[in-house]
């Protein structure tokens, strides 16, 4: 609560038109490309609801595909495009932030620095976005955002506020999550690694594939793991598969089947085993439990 007192204190007398610059909810049709690129003087987290796009920024090649239920977020000012390949759809929801109403002054004022640093300095690592992985309560914080605003009912400005924190210490607890152990220039290597690690995990992937990405031996990446993190590199790899279960487990009503090909696992006894192994329960057992927690809380 610490956190949330601090970042509410810090935008509570903001007004909200000078907070949030723009939203929307788009239904993108298939084939459908943004003309040229394009900046916004804010921060600009785009949802994807369900199907999946494309976006880029700066340039071509740091395009990345996002997907349901991930959401990218843009950098103030940097320029990027937007397209949809042509057998994709894709319904978003977008919000635009102004982080200099949230900083005063780029960089002082009582939200807490290390929140935006977090972006700046580490995820946003040079390409002027991010990627944040499987959290659909992230479109959901933004959906009742933009429902506030739109329907203006009773204390509404406050509410708004109220979910604009949340949305705030969302995103820094998953893209803390993700990129936790990457803390300094040393950990180039590391961070490169993940990052491809994050945007292939559909795909098959082994020490080989990262090292050759990040311009590293195989036998050199496996070392640095090691000695960074901990852990092995296919054991990171296991374990954001997992972890990237038991998030749609609980946030989706995907079969057992599709959430272990959505994590990139061959087969469905592979998941199950996996996931067994790090969590002491099955995906089948641990659905029920999360819906027999949700029973109750409902009640």
């Amino acid at each position: 609560m610490k956190r949330f007192d601090r970042l509410y204190q810090s935008i509570k007398d903001v007004a909200i038109g000078r907070l949030i610059y723009n939203y929307y909810f788009r239904d993108i049709q298939a084939g459908w490309k943004m003309e040229k690129p394009h900046s916004h003087n804010a921060i600009e987290i785009i949802c994807c609801i369900d199907g999946r796009f494309h976006a880029w920024a700066q340039k071509e090649s740091n395009a990345v595909m996002v997907k349901k239920p991930e959401c990218l977020i843009l950098e103030q000012g940097i320029p990027h495009r937007i397209y949809l390949e042509k057998d994709a759809n894709a319904l978003c929801v977008c919000i635009q932030i102004n982080k200099d109403a949230i900083i005063p002054g780029l960089g002082c004022g009582p939200f807490i620095e290390e929140e935006f640093n977090l972006l700046k300095d580490k995820c946003y690592g040079g390409k002027g976005f991010i990627k944040v992985l499987d959290d659909s309560t992230i479109a959901d914080n933004i959906t009742r955002i933009i429902r506030e605003i739109n329907e203006k009912e009773a204390d509404w400005e406050e509410t708004v506020k109220f979910e604009a924190v949340g949305l705030f210490i969302k995103l820094y607890k998953n893209i803390k999550k993700q990129y936790e152990g990457i803390t300094n220039k040393s950990n180039e290597h590391i961070y490169g690694a993940m990052t491809y690690i994050y945007e292939n995990i559909l795909n098959p992937i082994t020490p080989k594939d990262i090292a050759r990405h990040i311009h590293l031996s195989p036998n050199h990446l496996m070392h640095l793991f090691k000695q960074c993190t901990g852990k092995s590199v296919m054991d990171t790899v296991m374990g954001i598969r997992a972890e990237r279960g038991k998030n749609l487990l609980e946030n989706t009503t995907l079969s057992i089947s599709e959430v272990a090909f959505q994590c990139g696992y061959p087969t469905l006894q592979h998941f199950s085993m996996h996931f067994k192994k790090l969590y002491g329960t099955s995906p089948s057992e641990y659905r029920k439990q999360i819906a027999e927690i949700d029973l109750l809380q409902s009640r």
